[in-house]
């Protein structure tokens, strides 16, 4: 079957589209995301979404507090990557909005954590799947803190899928083989 003209001549114009294109208030872009730095305590909001940040802390001996905005109906679908690239000695801090303890903004999903050599014993790190508790609002990454993690390497990605909720995919790496992941998800109330 034959491309009819008019699909022909709309493809060739789709295909040489070298240019952004405004579209109700969004804009397409091509296929990059936002890459930044974080090395000091900052807030995100709507316009960091989708983005990637690296975790890198400018003051080893501070711990480093990203605050994640107070949700809404209004942030749903709203998603930030992080990535740790320098771990600190006091940890990354991933805050909800609103961390009041069982009506605020809570963490749902999952975290795998990993070590680079074997535990020795069978509660260590060598492949613990890990769920927030029903009030947890805060994420510790450090590599330094007994039972996280929080490596070089160690990624979270997290999504606004409700009102209240944030759903958490993380893959995080520690060298404490005998971590057990219990420090890594925080009630911040």
């Amino acid at each position: 079957m034959a491309v009819q003209p008019n699909k022909l001549r709309l493809q060739k114009l789709l295909e040489g589209l070298n240019r952004e294109l405004a579209l109700n208030g969004s804009t397409l872009k091509g296929h990059r995301c936002k890459v930044s730095t974080i090395a000091a305590s900052t807030s995100l909001g709507l316009g960091d979404s989708g983005g990637l940040f690296l975790l890198d802390a400018t003051d080893e001996t501070a711990a480093v507090t990203i605050t994640l905005p107070e949700l809404s109906s209004d942030f749903i679908g709203v998603t930030y990557t992080f990535a740790v690239t320098d771990p600190s000695d006091l940890g990354f801090l991933i805050k909800t909005g609103d961390v009041t303890d069982t009506t605020g903004d809570m963490y749902i999903g999952y975290a795998m954590l990993g070590a680079d050599q074997v535990g020795s014993t069978s509660n260590g790190a060598g492949g613990r799947m890990l769920a927030p508790a029903a009030n947890d609002s805060v994420i510790h990454l450090d590599g330094n803190l007994a039972n996280s993690g929080g490596e070089a390497g160690s990624t979270v990605k997290i999504t606004a899928v409700s009102a209240s909720r944030w759903y958490v995919e993380a893959m995080i790496l520690t060298d404490d083989a005998d971590a057990t992941g219990a420090a890594l998800f925080q009630n911040g109330s």
